[in-house]
């Protein structure tokens, strides 16, 4: 591991000192190695970098993979051999790709916390799809691939150790959760929809969309389950005594089965059970769903016509957004925070929701419990009793001399 800056003493001799290039010499391989450098500077800042490399050789550490190649060999063995769904393999591979067009690494052990730092200095000063601001949680996803591609470069003896992470603070923004309210109109605005197609999705013929939608909400209320999990609930999974209902591994996140309780549902799905082996058919296209699901809210309005469910737009102080329809409406997700504020005390909700972590259901209880836990804050008595000596403002003239107000 010893490595030499040294000068020629025959170059030295025929040269001088002042003109005689220094070099830097180490063993590799039981073979003595040299190499001619130039300035003594350039050799102790080259000897620095090979006694780096050579430590990292003794430790087992491959200083000689390519950032290029890691990457490749990282899709395809640990990536899609895990089995992960399509949609998160595309975000790693953007993000992974992000940070290779950000801050062009070259070697993976030469990437350290400063080239972190320096993605997410780069990340925020771009601009999103629409225009807006990158928010801090987009930042966060990323990161969060980047460090799993580098912890699985450590286990592989390409990087001595992962970096640490950059800390990303945020607006921590109130989650839009549905309240109960607006629960009540949606039921009751669910009368103008027209999707799905009774005949085509095999619904019973006394049933109505109404009814489909009805059942929907009600059972994404009680769940907290996702729609696309909700959507692939099937009849044969359903227990009608205990009121639970089979989630699939195949058909949830965390790929792991799970028996939501839909028991308080129970009356709304009863009436829209048919031929179809799924609870709720849909066979249109899926941003029809979110359509049909954004004009029922729009049309909850009053006796004058005005819209009762307007949300305001979260977005509306970020730079460049442009407010449109959709920033005034709920999405499916919305189901989700209303059922963790609604049972954020109860121990059972990382099974209800469905989480394969429990710090992904923390961060649903600590959102409720900050938002909705009695906070308890009392005034002091005080005595409102007018004094004696107290002048009431009658507008009769007291005599007493006006104050007056002089200024420079």
């Amino acid at each position: 591991m010893k490595v030499r800056v040294f000068q020629n003493s025959k170059e030295k001799a025929r040269l001088g000192a002042a003109r005689c290039p220094w070099a830097c010499e180490w063993t590799e391989n039981g073979r003595r190695v040299a190499q001619t450098l130039g300035s003594k500077e350039d050799a102790e800042e080259f000897a620095a970098v090979k006694r780096a490399a050579l430590l990292n050789r003794i430790k087992g550490i491959r200083p000689d993979v390519k950032w290029d190649a890691f990457v490749q060999q990282y899709m395809t063995e640990k990536v899609h051999a895990s089995g992960k769904r399509p949609g998160t393999i595309k975000e790693i591979k953007l993000a992974l790709a992000r940070f290779k067009e950000l801050c062009k690494p070259r070697w993976v052990h030469q990437i350290e916390e400063l080239t972190l730092d320096q993605f997410c200095r780069r990340r925020f000063s771009m601009h999103g799809i629409h225009k807006q601001k990158i928010r801090p949680a987009t930042v966060e996803k990323e990161l969060r691939h980047v460090r799993a591609a580098l912890s699985v470069a450590k286990r592989w003896k390409y990087i001595a150790e992962v970096p640490a992470m950059p800390e990303i603070l945020g607006d921590q923004r109130e989650k839009a959760h549905v309240t109960e309210d607006h629960f009540a109109l949606m039921m009751k605005a669910a009368e103008v929809a027209t999707f799905p197609d009774i005949e085509s999705h095999k619904l019973p013929p006394e049933c109505a969309p109404a009814d489909w939608w009805r059942a929907l909400f009600a059972t994404a209320w009680v769940t907290g389950a996702r729609i696309s999990a909700i959507l692939r609930l099937r009849w044969e999974d359903l227990d009608w005594d205990s009121g639970r209902i089979l989630s699939r591994a195949a058909a949830t996140k965390q790929r792991r089965d799970a028996r939501p309780d839909i028991k308080a549902a129970l009356p709304y799905v009863e009436k829209i059970a048919g031929g179809d082996p799924r609870l709720f058919p849909w066979n249109h296209a899926a941003r029809t769903l979110y359509r049909e699901f954004k004009r029922i809210q729009e049309a909850a309005v009053d006796d004058q016509g005005n819209r009762l469910i307007d949300l305001p737009c979260r977005d509306a102080d970020d730079e460049g957004h442009t407010c449109n329809a959709w920033c005034h409406v709920y999405g499916f997700h919305a189901f989700r925070y209303a059922h963790a504020r609604v049972n954020w005390a109860n121990p059972q909700l990382q099974n209800q929701m469905g989480h394969a972590c429990r710090a992904t259901t923390e961060h649903y209880r600590q959102w409720a419990e900050q938002q909705f836990t009695e906070y308890g804050a009392t005034l002091p008595e005080i005595d409102t009793t007018p004094s004696g000596d107290v002048r009431g403002n009658t507008g009769e003239d007291s005599g007493e001399p006006c104050l007056r107000l002089f200024t420079a």
